[in-house]
């Protein structure tokens, strides 16, 4: 019996410092940047890689899609899952409520990631003199 109180008092100290030591590791983790939401006219198709389809893409899609009670959790939720899989921001974002039985909304876009540096499409020039 006398063997075993060294292990359970082992026990206890883990027990008593290990969520410590695990809220210390997540204070550390430095915060993401903020993750853009581009329009599929703002970038060239070579300034950026897709890195994941966000909530379609997978046979499940077609059963159950994360639902929100408003746009902007849901925006911010589709977000999240893209700096989740590492990516810079998201294009062809798409949100719908158009149900008539349920008002909540769903959203799907690409993940991507940025190539360097982005680039841009320039809005038209006007012309001189028109």
């Amino acid at each position: 019996m006398n063997s075993l109180i060294p292990a359970r008092s082992f026990v206890v100290a883990l027990a008593l410092t290990l969520p410590g030591a695990i809220a210390m590791a997540q204070e550390d983790k430095p915060e993401p940047p903020p993750i853009k939401i581009y329009e599929a006219s703002e970038l060239t198709l070579a300034s950026y890689t897709v890195v994941k389809r966000i909530w379609t893409g997978t046979w499940y899609a077609s059963f159950m899609v994360p639902s929100h009670e408003d746009l902007p959790s849901a925006i911010e939720a589709l977000k999240s899952k893209a700096a989740d899989a590492g990516a810079d921001g998201v294009v062809n974002l798409s949100c719908l409520n158009d149900a008539a039985w349920d008002t909540r909304y769903y959203c799907y876009g690409l993940a991507i990631k940025l190539k360097q540096p982005p680039e841009f499409i320039a809005p038209p020039s006007p012309v001189p003199g028109g």
